[in-house]
């Protein structure tokens, strides 16, 4: 059994702040971004838009990703289904946020691409983030590229593109 989710927008939106919590656990909790799709079960994103969004104050930017739980496994997952995000675009975005206000924050502006693979569990099916349009994504005053130091990936990603 899989889901899907096809064609979603979200347009035309200020975040003034994006935090999770002032405890340490906080940084290492993938599914906590500004911007993001996590799937829980096998499930299939695509065609989802973000655009003409500022954000003026966050922790992470960017998540996609699959996991096994979310809150420290209170919500159990299933990966052992097919599943996959393509075809996502994050056109004109503008990130203000250099972490000064957030404690310093290791990963403010971060982005997390995170698709899931055979390597903790050998029988289950891997999941690609694949097709990937970054487009006008503006941080601190800087257009992002793949260079960028705070873009975090696994090798189950690929064909990300930046204008």
């Amino acid at each position: 059994m899989h889901f899907a989710l096809k064609s979603g927008t979200f347009k035309n939106i200020d975040v003034l702040f994006s935090y999770d919590s002032r405890e340490p656990h906080h940084l290492n909790l993938d599914e906590r971004s500004v911007m993001s799709i996590v799937g829980l079960d096998g499930t299939y994103f695509s065609d989802i838009v973000w655009e003409d969004i500022r954000i003026y104050n966050c922790q992470r930017l960017i998540c996609m990703t699959f996991v096994d739980d979310f809150w420290h496994g209170d919500l159990p997952g299933h990966q052992e289904h097919e599943g996959g995000i393509q075809n996502a675009a994050f056109l004109n975005i503008s990130s203000i946020s250099s972490g000064k206000n957030i404690h310093g924050s290791r990963i403010s502006n971060e982005i997390l691409l995170n698709g899931y693979g055979g390597d903790k569990y050998v029988t289950n099916p891997k999941k690609y983030i694949e097709n990937i349009i970054f487009e006008n994504v503006i941080i601190d005053g800087m257009k992002l590229t793949a260079s960028y130091d705070r873009l975090r990936k696994n090798n189950y990603v690929r064909n990300l593109v930046f204008k």
